[in-house]
């Protein structure tokens, strides 16, 4: 009896990791990691039922799980080793380019955009307009640039495509200019209206001071307003400057915010493809 039993529990010891790490079971593990969002761990699983049996919607699945943690250099490897045969093979060249945009490479994404195929591609043509508003590549038209949109989209870009035209800053040299004629006039210039009135009394009160004490004869006191004011003028031209800068910056990240969340909205003008329930 003692016999049976520990030959059983030979056998299933034996049987039991073979069963857990079957490629079936690995799949399976990596499908429930993906679709609960941890891609990592995902992608490492793939790799792992690739080593032993290539499927091209798992390599698929790799590259969209490195593109979802922000690791676009092993997302673009994966998207790269799908096979023309595969049904995924026009999707990853897109998900491919997707990638190289994340990444900020601008330039190699031109490359990669002119030897893809895609140029005729109306949803690819639009991701590469979009370069446009990362770069400081010249823009085409506002006709040709809204060319690959639709009517519903078109709102929305061409007032991206006015910001990257025109976008409104404000001059650091006009706002100094301004707060030196009149102190606070560069940050009223810049939209920063209770620092131009914090300005504006602070140099006038002092220059104040500064008259009154020399009227008065109190020499000592008044060198100290008039360095007061001094200090209190210079740093308001200066910080007009500054002010127009940080308007400027302020512009810029809030354009660049916008253009994330419309396409994010839109998945970067590519079908969403859910592979879980």
């Amino acid at each position: 009896m003692k016999k049976i039993f520990f030959l059983t529990l030979i056998l299933l010891i034996q049987t039991f990791p073979q069963s857990i790490y079957s490629p079936a079971n690995i799949k399976k593990f990596a499908d429930y990691l993906f679709c609960t969002k941890d891609y990592l761990r995902a992608a490492l699983e793939y790799q792992k039922y690739q080593n032993i049996s290539f499927n091209d919607t798992v390599q698929f699945k790799i590259g969209l799980a490195y593109s979802r943690i922000g690791d676009y250099n092993f997302s673009e490897e994966a998207f790269q080793n799908i096979p023309q045969s595969s049904n995924f093979y026009s999707l990853s060249k897109s998900e491919f380019l997707k990638a190289i945009f994340l990444a900020g490479d601008f330039q190699k994404f031109d490359t990669a955009f002119s030897n893809s195929g895609l140029n005729t591609n109306p949803e690819m043509r639009k991701l590469n307009d979009f370069t446009f508003f990362y770069t400081k590549k010249k823009l085409p038209t506002k006709q040709d640039f809204l060319n690959p949109f639709d009517k519903t989209e078109r709102n929305v870009v061409n007032k991206f495509y006015d910001f990257k035209a025109d976008p409104q800053y404000k001059s650091p040299l006009t706002a100094a200019i301004l707060s030196s004629i009149i102190p606070g006039g560069g940050k009223f210039y810049t939209d920063r209206i209770s620092d131009g009135v914090t300005s504006f009394v602070l140099v006038g009160l002092f220059t104040f001071l500064s008259i009154d004490n020399f009227n008065a004869h109190h020499d000592f006191r008044a060198w100290i307003f008039t360095a007061a004011s001094t200090f209190f003028y210079a740093g308001n031209v200066y910080g007009s400057a500054a002010s127009a800068q940080i308007y400027n910056a302020k512009l810029d990240y809030d354009f660049s915010v916008r253009i994330k969340a419309y396409l994010d909205s839109k998945n970067y003008f590519l079908p969403q493809i859910s592979f879980c329930k």
